[in-house]
């Protein structure tokens, strides 16, 4: 089995990898991203340019394609062209080489949008409407899957996925931002942990549980099927923060609450996934 990890220099990518390596060594990875790395072994390739999408995948020939690579700026330009350029460029690059070839794409909650008490747990069914770019990027995703899965009858698979956990996660999410503070406070960089609003809920879940869900969703899905990646709970923010802190143990008193002048239009309460569908595969 020859697999190719793309975003390979990500939280997900590493533990994706390093998941893969642990319980089934007999894989060969390659694994790929916009940047590399000191070791050199991971392979720079932009994957937005669809040559190198062509020549990176003639000249492997992959059984299955994990497509990590991604972004969530909510700058409509930068997630257009990282979630669905690279995506499009993939699918259609399979096509050309004629590759017969699993391939795995990384989905958002934030594809589901406004949702309210009475809709919860959420299914993969629920309506997409998203409120931000980014959001709006992975909806189409979805879409591009739909339509290369109807026409092209490709083998794509999604997992639509809640709140990943990790310390390594990008400073740009709540939580890794959080983790990222906790460790400057730990180091005396910083007298105080900055947050936001801690009152809303959300659906976290551990990477390396994550991606062995994907692992079992490439391997085990229906092709062209969704299946929501979370925890199946939801946690009150504040909560998560008072146990991290309690982990690492630093007192509650070096908290900064960030103050704003107005609500946020687009505020969600709560959100968790109904996770059965996942479930299903494990029977």
């Amino acid at each position: 089995m020859k697999t190719l990890i793309t975003g390979a220099l990500g939280c997900s990518g590493k533990r994706l990898n390093d998941f893969i390596r642990l319980n089934f060594p007999k894989e060969t990875i390659v694994l790929t991203d916009i940047f590399t790395d000191q070791s050199k072994e991971v392979i720079k390739v932009d994957l937005t340019n669809y040559q190198a999408v062509i020549s990176l995948l003639e000249a492997h020939q992959f059984q299955q394609i994990y497509h990590l690579a991604g972004t969530f700026t909510n700058q409509y330009e930068v997630d257009y062209q990282a979630n669905i350029v690279t995506t499009k460029n993939i699918f259609d690059a399979v096509i050309e080489l004629k590759l017969d070839a699993q391939i795995l794409l990384i989905g958002s909650a934030a594809e589901y949008g406004m949702i309210g008490k009475e809709d919860l747990p959420i299914t993969e069914n629920h309506p997409l409407n998203p409120i931000g770019f980014y959001g709006l990027t992975k909806k189409n995703q979805t879409a591009l899957m739909d339509l290369y899965v109807r026409r092209f009858n490709l083998n794509i698979k999604m997992a639509r996925t809640f709140n990943l956990k990790d310390p390594s996660i990008s400073k740009r999410l709540f939580i890794g931002s959080l983790y990222h503070q906790i460790q400057q406070f730990l180091d005396h960089k910083t007298e105080h942990i900055e947050v936001g609003n801690t009152e809303n809920k959300r659906d976290y879940i551990a990477t390396t549980e994550a991606v062995r869900h994907y692992h079992t969703i490439m391997n085990k899905g229906k092709i062209g099927e969704v299946y929501n990646v979370g925890s199946g709970k939801s946690v009150l923010i504040e909560d998560m923060l008072m146990n991290l802190l309690k982990e690492y143990n630093i007192s509650p008193s070096v908290v900064k609450k960030k103050t704003f002048d107005k609500p946020f239009p687009f505020d969600i309460k709560d959100i968790y996934a109904d996770v059965s569908k996942l479930k299903q595969l494990y029977d």
